[in-house]
C-alpha cells in the first residue's frame, strides 16, 4: 500500500508490473466543492472551513476548486472573506493561531506559484495572496474568484490556504466542471434537496463524497480513489481486502 503523490504512484505501479505485484495506492486528489442554489450558508462555511483549511489545507482531500452556482456566489464570497478576516497565522503553540506553516520551501512555492498563475489568467485576489513576512513557510489565507480551466489550479492540488472561486449556472455544468479533471479522489455537495444530491452524486467520478459535511472520512469506511487517484481502499472491513487472497476450492468424491 502506498500513499503520496500521482507521479511517484504511477511509477511505483510500473516497477511493480514485471511480477505483476498486487497494489494498493492512495493518491492525489483535486477536491470540487459544489455550492447549489439550495445550499444552507451557515452549513455552507462550515464544511468549507473544515474541507479547505484542515492542517493549513494541507490534505489530500482538501477543497482545491470551490464552484458556486451564479446565485448564491456573491453571498459565498462575503461569507469568505468575513471568515478568512477572522484566521490568524502563525506558531501553533501560541493563543489564537489557527494556520500554521507549509510543510516546506518546495510548499510555500507552489501556492504562491498557484496565486501569481491564477492571477496572470483573469483572477483576481479579494483577500491575501502573499507570504507572510518573516522565518518559516507562512502564507496568508487567501480568496481568489475568477477560477478558469487554464489555471495551474484546476490541474494541480494546492496544498495550501488558498479559496479558489468558480460560478456555474446549471446542475449539469456543475458536474462536468468538477469531473473534468484526472483525479478523482474526494467531492464534496452543499445542497438541501435530497433529489438533486441523488443525481450528482451518482454521476461525480469521485470515490469519497461529503454531502453537506466537510469531514468525510473515518477509520470505519472505506478512503480511496478512482481515476489516477488510485485504486484499493484503506479503512473499513473493504480495506481488509487489500491483504488478503480468496481461493476457491472445489471438492468431490470425499468420505
Amino acid at each position: 500500500a502506498f500513499t503520496g503523490s500521482c507521479a511517484v504512484g504511477k511509477w511505483l505501479y510500473e516497477k511493480c508490473s514485471g511480477s505483476v505485484k498486487r497494489l494498493a495506492l492512495e493518491l492525489g486528489g483535486n477536491a470540487p466543492f459544489i455550492v447549489f442554489p439550495s445550499a444552507d450558508i451557515e452549513l455552507t462555511m462550515r464544511a468549507l472551513n473544515i474541507a479547505k483549511f484542515r492542517n493549513n489545507g494541507q490534505t489530500c482531500i482538501a477543497a482545491n476548486r470551490v464552484l458556486v452556482h451564479s446565485s448564491r456566489v456573491q453571498e459565498v464570497l462575503e461569507r469568505c472573506g468575513q471568515l478568512l478576516e477572522g484566521k490568524r497565522v502563525g506558531d501553533g503553540m501560541e493563543e489564537g493561531v489557527e494556520l500554521g506553516p507549509l510543510i516546506n520551501q518546495s510548499g510555500l512555492d507552489k501556492v504562491t506559484r498557484h496565486v501569481t498563475d491564477a492571477v496572470a489568467k483573469g483572477g483576481e485576489v479579494l483577500i491575501g495572496g502573499k507570504r507572510v513576512p518573516g522565518r518559516g513557510y507562512f502564507y496568508e489565507p487567501t480568496l481568489v474568484t475568477g477560477l478558469s480551466q487554464e489555471m495551474d489550479v484546476w490541474r494541480e492540488e494546492t496544498f495550501g490556504p488558498v479559496i479558489f472561486v468558480r460560478s456555474f449556472e446549471t446542475e449539469e455544468e456543475a458536474i462536468q466542471l468538477a469531473n473534468s479533471v484526472r483525479e478523482g479522489l474526494a467531492a464534496y455537495v452543499i445542497s438541501s434537496e435530497h433529489p438533486q444530491v441523488l443525481r450528482v452524486t451518482s454521476r461525480l467520478k469521485f470515490g469519497l463524497i461529503g454531502v453537506n459535511e466537510g469531514l468525510i472520512s473515518s477509520v470505519v469506511t472505506p478512503f480511496g480513489g478512482v481515476k489516477e487517484s488510485g485504486f484499493g481502499r484503506e479503512g473499513g472491513l473493504q480495506g481488509l481486502d487489500e491483504y488478503l487472497q480468496y481461493k476457491f476450492v472445489c471438492t468431490g468424491g470425499l468420505n
